[in-house]
Protein backbone atom coordinates (compact mmCIF):
# COMPACT_ATOMS: atom_id res chain seq x y z
CA UNK A 1 0.00 0.00 0.00
CA UNK A 2 2.79 2.01 0.50
CA UNK A 3 4.37 1.83 -3.23
CA UNK A 4 2.07 4.47 -4.58
CA UNK A 5 3.59 6.92 -2.20
CA UNK A 6 7.07 5.99 -2.57
CA UNK A 7 7.40 4.71 -6.21
CA UNK A 8 3.96 6.12 -7.82
CA UNK A 9 5.23 5.05 -11.50
CA UNK A 10 6.26 1.92 -10.77
CA UNK A 11 4.59 -0.30 -13.70
CA UNK A 12 7.35 -2.57 -13.46
CA UNK A 13 6.19 -3.67 -10.22
CA UNK A 14 2.43 -3.74 -11.42
CA UNK A 15 3.14 -5.46 -14.55
CA UNK A 16 5.17 -8.45 -12.68
CA UNK A 17 2.18 -9.07 -10.29
CA UNK A 18 -0.72 -8.90 -12.69
CA UNK A 19 1.52 -11.18 -15.08
CA UNK A 20 -1.18 -14.39 -15.33
CA UNK A 21 1.38 -16.59 -14.19
CA UNK A 22 1.66 -14.87 -10.80
CA UNK A 23 -0.69 -13.41 -8.73
CA UNK A 24 -4.01 -13.84 -10.92
CA UNK A 25 -2.93 -17.56 -10.81
CA UNK A 26 -2.32 -17.89 -6.71
CA UNK A 27 -5.86 -16.03 -6.50
CA UNK A 28 -7.60 -18.27 -8.94
CA UNK A 29 -5.61 -21.44 -7.34
CA UNK A 30 -5.78 -20.80 -3.68
CA UNK A 31 -8.72 -18.52 -3.39
CA UNK A 32 -7.32 -17.10 -0.16
CA UNK A 33 -8.96 -14.06 0.90
CA UNK A 34 -5.39 -12.15 1.59
CA UNK A 35 -4.80 -13.04 -2.00
CA UNK A 36 -7.99 -11.59 -3.00
CA UNK A 37 -7.38 -8.39 -1.08
CA UNK A 38 -3.57 -8.34 -2.34
CA UNK A 39 -5.22 -8.67 -6.24
CA UNK A 40 -7.13 -6.02 -5.71
CA UNK A 41 -5.10 -3.44 -4.20
CA UNK A 42 -2.88 -4.41 -7.49
CA UNK A 43 -5.39 -3.20 -9.62
CA UNK A 44 -6.64 -0.08 -7.70
CA UNK A 45 -2.92 1.30 -7.48
CA UNK A 46 -1.98 -0.18 -11.31
CA UNK A 47 -5.66 1.58 -12.37
CA UNK A 48 -4.38 4.75 -10.77
CA UNK A 49 -1.44 5.56 -12.48
CA UNK A 50 -1.44 7.28 -15.58
CA UNK A 51 -2.37 5.32 -19.05
CA UNK A 52 1.27 5.90 -20.17
CA UNK A 53 2.83 3.26 -17.63
CA UNK A 54 -0.11 0.79 -18.46
CA UNK A 55 0.07 -2.38 -20.43
CA UNK A 56 4.03 -2.35 -21.58
CA UNK A 57 4.83 -5.66 -21.40
CA UNK A 58 3.76 -8.84 -19.29
CA UNK A 59 4.19 -12.48 -18.78
CA UNK A 60 2.52 -15.73 -19.87
CA UNK A 61 0.11 -18.09 -17.73
CA UNK A 62 4.23 -20.20 -18.71
CA UNK A 63 6.12 -16.83 -17.09
CA UNK A 64 7.52 -15.96 -20.72
CA UNK A 65 7.91 -12.24 -21.36
CA UNK A 66 6.15 -10.65 -24.36
CA UNK A 67 5.89 -6.87 -25.00
CA UNK A 68 2.36 -5.48 -25.46
CA UNK A 69 3.47 -2.40 -27.07
CA UNK A 70 6.05 -1.02 -29.40
CA UNK A 71 9.59 0.17 -27.32
CA UNK A 72 10.16 3.31 -29.16
CA UNK A 73 6.26 4.32 -28.65
CA UNK A 74 6.59 3.63 -25.02
CA UNK A 75 9.85 5.53 -25.15
CA UNK A 76 8.41 8.83 -26.35
CA UNK A 77 5.28 8.90 -24.89
CA UNK A 78 7.63 8.43 -21.29
CA UNK A 79 9.77 11.22 -22.52
CA UNK A 80 6.54 13.24 -23.33
CA UNK A 81 5.10 12.62 -19.77
CA UNK A 82 8.20 13.42 -18.29
CA UNK A 83 8.49 16.58 -20.07
CA UNK A 84 5.24 17.53 -19.28
CA UNK A 85 5.58 17.20 -15.03
CA UNK A 86 8.89 19.47 -15.01
CA UNK A 87 6.73 22.10 -16.77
Amino acid sequence: MKVPQTTPYAYNLYEDMRAAYLLPYLVKTYKYQCLIELNEQVEKQYNAMPDVFKNIYSYDEDGKYYQIRNPEEVKRELDEFWQTCRI
